[in-house]
């Protein structure tokens, strides 16, 4: 993306305000319009300018004077309105793997934020954030943190191992409709939304998980961001030196940089002004090139786990189950009957 060209975001969240504010018998067209956008424009799937969504955030704030409009907006949502990544996360083998889903194909919902995850051992910590550093409207960092526990709630149940949030709006003048929602301890006034995971509770298998599904869901979600505006042919280089620092290093950053002749710090920032992260497009790979090869029905699983660049043939299968849900021996199966 140019440093010219406007950041652009999927239409879903718009939709979902203008429905939300419809429901409250405000004038949807009129809000619209006023945002220099035509309903004809807003249909799912469809981009808009980030501008014209900001400003599709501001009139709701403007005609609700709600100060947890983001937090109901969130719970107002049914399943399924932010579309393609939503039903991709829905139908994941994991939460953790559902936030890897939202990591890696944010770009279809919005040009402009970063979605990652890090793995502390008993935790996990989910970070939502501006890529270029500007801060949300709280109404729209509300709505971002509060609509990942609802899916969250609906996938796993209501106690699903959050331990804490950091939000990254004001600190309102009373905190208890947050407190009442997110039932841990909430902070104000952070970098970036961040919340703080149970680590087993996030890997635990879903009921709802439908690897069939998920793997059509998965097609269609590379399709459309590959249609996406290319920022440039960086990251396609990125994919391509991962692909052959798998087998010589384990796809280890530094053999990685070494490759691309960059610095850790600059690889990083790079990714960051295209939406990404090292962590989630090195997952991409390996996910893609498993499927690739599980798929031929050729390889033993100990040769690709040495093809990724897995430490064990045990850390591959886990690796495996939480992209699909099955294990690699069954996924196999389950390809050569489908």
């Amino acid at each position: 993306m140019s440093s010219t060209q406007e950041t652009s975001v999927g239409a879903g969240t718009a939709l979902l305000v203008l429905d939300y504010l419809s429901r409250r018998g405000s004038d949807r067209e009129a809000i619209a319009s006023a945002a220099g956008l035509e309903e004809s424009s807003l249909a799912p799937g469809a981009r808009i300018p980030r501008s014209a969504n900001l400003a599709i955030w501001r009139a709701a704030v403007d005609e609700t004077g709600d100060d947890a409009l983001g937090l109901h907006v969130a719970q107002f949502a049914q399943p399924g309105a932010l579309g393609l990544v939503e039903y991709l996360a829905r139908t994941a083998g994991s939460l953790e793997e559902s936030v890897s889903m939202a990591s890696e194909f944010g770009r279809l919902l919005h040009d402009g934020v970063e979605l990652s995850a890090e793995d502390r051992g008993e935790t996990i910590e989910v970070r939502h954030r501006t890529l270029d550093g500007r801060p949300q409207l709280p109404a729209a960092a509300d709505f971002a943190a509060a609509y990942l526990i609802c899916i969250a709630r609906q996938l796993v149940g209501f106690s699903f191992g959050l331990r804490s949030i950091a939000l990254a709006r004001p600190r309102p003048d009373d905190v208890g409709e947050w407190e009442r929602f997110y039932r841990c301890e909430v902070t104000f006034g952070a970098a970036a939304n961040t919340s703080v995971l149970d680590t087993a509770e996030a890997r635990r298998p879903l009921a709802r998980a439908d690897p069939n599904l998920h793997a059509l869901l998965r097609g269609q979600a590379e399709a459309a961001q590959a249609d996406l505006p290319a920022p440039n042919d960086f990251v396609d280089r990125v994919r391509a030196a991962l692909r052959e620092t798998l087998v010589t290093s384990g796809g280890r950053t530094s053999a990685l940089c070494s490759r691309l002749g960059l610095s850790e710090r600059t690889l990083r920032r790079r990714l960051e002004e295209h939406g990404l992260n090292l962590t989630s497009l090195r997952d991409g790979v390996r996910r893609a090139h498993a499927l690739d090869l599980e798929a031929r029905g050729t390889w033993s699983q100990a040769d690709v786990a040495a093809e990724l660049g897995f430490s064990s043939t045990g850390a591959y299968r886990r690796a495996f189950a939480r992209w699909t849900g099955a294990s690699p021996r069954a996924w196999r199966a389950r390809h050569r009957a489908d």
